[in-house]
């Protein structure tokens, strides 16, 4: 909705708040916060002209059209008003205090939920989501706001910061960005609508029961180089070219290290859980679950190298990229169905991440001042080890014999438990992993340890 501005606010500042350039820090936070209210506005009045014309396309009956008018009044001024504070985790981010964001989204549904219920309770029906929806986002504001002001480098408003250069630098930022995140989210629900059209909506819980614990695991994997991404932004834009090469490369491989034993996690068990919560037919097989365990690796890996881009404030030709990677998926998965069904749309769906993702080491390199190959080399090539172990390990333990397979029952099922030799097969890049995991903590404590007390200092 804020077509990428309030992500690319962090980076706008980025280098105004290392040097602690209060004027800079003003006009930047004014520049931002110009287009968010100018967003949010439009939002508004843009709602509020289609209403009628939504109520119209939905047929609404009668007696639900009062509820439905408060959900859409309700829905479009708390979204309106949200907009301006889109900005706010982007500087924590530039202030590397990014930790607060995640507490934040954490407490904020749960803030949610406790006050719909309470409502709920009370009669108020559907008017209790908006009230609900409301008492999020006055938290949300609370909670930045408060963060804001009590932070360094507290910004204030400066109209000077209004102006055709900024605006120009942070749309051509955030345009990049809001073109790549829209084409992620399509590609994410893309094998869903694929496999809906070409094998019919009963396949469609099949991939997805499948799918859906590697997704939760990938969504920690991924907080992994998230949580260091404010912390390298500080040293490449304070120019501390090597402790910011150290950091990623320590940074790069403890992500390998937890995504290669996520992924030695899922050849073993995901089959296990999905018989426990869901019963065998919704499983998509073990060649689909592989598939899924190498998307464990590719997917944060290729954040890694994206990452480069964000630090150096230049993403390329990442919206032609990420188009023609829709495109890529979308051919192949199509190509690959007569012969391969979903097997084939869930190896696409692994792969197609590494466009960015080798885009993202050489593009993402060279903006960042190094020559190629002159960053982190060593993780690139681990990681491409790391996926053809993964592949190998899956493709032995699933054709490896069950006849000595465990069998427990349980009320209303029976959970099938691999043989011993087979589970320690699909664990062997789970040890690898745990080994990755403690070498390369160890070296980014190092690496941390050497600019930590400069982060202490209560100027920085």
């Amino acid at each position: 909705m804020d077509l990428g501005v309030g992500s690319a606010t962090g980076r706008m500042m980025a280098e105004a708040v290392a040097k602690r350039d209060q004027s800079e820090i003003n006009q930047w936070w004014t520049a931002t916060r110009a287009v968010l209210v100018a967003q949010g506005l439009i939002v508004i009045v843009i709602g509020f002209v289609f209403i009628p014309l939504i109520l119209h396309f939905l047929n609404i009956p009668g007696d639900l059209r009062e509820d439905a008018i408060w959900l859409l009044v309700g829905g479009i001024l708390i979204t309106g008003i949200s907009l301006p504070m889109r900005g706010a985790p982007g500087l924590l981010t530039a202030q590397n205090r990014f930790y607060w964001i995640p507490l934040i989204q954490a407490t904020t549904p749960w803030i949610n939920l406790l006050v719909f219920f309470l409502l709920l309770r009370k009669g108020l029906g559907l008017q209790a989501y908006i009230w609900a929806m409301a008492t999020s986002q006055i938290a949300t504001w609370i909670f930045y706001s408060t963060l804001i002001l009590t932070g360094p480098n507290r910004p204030r408003m400066d109209l000077a910061g209004i102006n055709r250069f900024r605006f120009v630098t942070l749309f051509k930022f955030s345009g990049n960005l809001t073109i790549s995140g829209l084409s992620d989210a399509i590609l994410k629900s893309m094998p869903a609508i694929l496999i809906a059209r070409l094998g019919g909506l009963a396949a469609v819980p099949v991939y997805n029961f499948t799918w859906k614990g590697p997704t939760l695991a990938s969504g920690l994997v991924n907080r992994t180089y998230q949580s260091f991404y404010p912390g390298m932004q500080r040293n490449f834009v304070s120019g501390r070219q090597e402790e910011f090469r150290n950091k990623h490369q320590a940074c790069g491989m403890l992500t390998l290290g937890i995504a290669l034993s996520a992924a030695g996690m899922t050849l073993a068990f995901n089959n296990l859980i999905l018989q426990a919560l869901a019963g065998n037919a919704f499983y998509a097989g073990p060649a689909v679950n592989t598939a899924f365990a190498l998307a464990m690796i590719t997917m944060p890996m290729a954040g890694l190298f994206k990452l480069l881009m964000l630090i150096a404030g230049d993403l390329g030709k990442i919206p032609l990229l990420s188009i023609l990677q829709l495109a890529f998926f979308i051919l192949t998965a199509i190509v690959l169905w007569p012969f391969f069904g979903i097997i084939g749309i869930a190896f696409a769906f692994a792969i197609t991440p590494l466009f960015k993702g080798i885009y993202g080491y050489f593009h993402g390199t060279k903006r960042c001042g190094f020559p190629i190959h002159g960053i982190s080399k060593g993780v690139a090539l681990a990681a491409l080890s790391a996926m053809v172990l993964v592949v190998i390990c899956g493709a032995i333990g699933n054709h490896m014999p069950w006849h000595s397979a465990w069998i427990i029952t349980i009320p209303g099922r029976e959970l099938v438990i691999p043989p011993i030799t087979t589970l320690l097969v699909q664990l062997f890049p789970t040890f690898i992993g745990i080994v990755i995991t403690a070498y390369s903590a160890v070296a980014l404590f190092r690496s941390t340890g050497k600019v930590l007390p400069l982060s202490l200092t209560k100027k920085d």
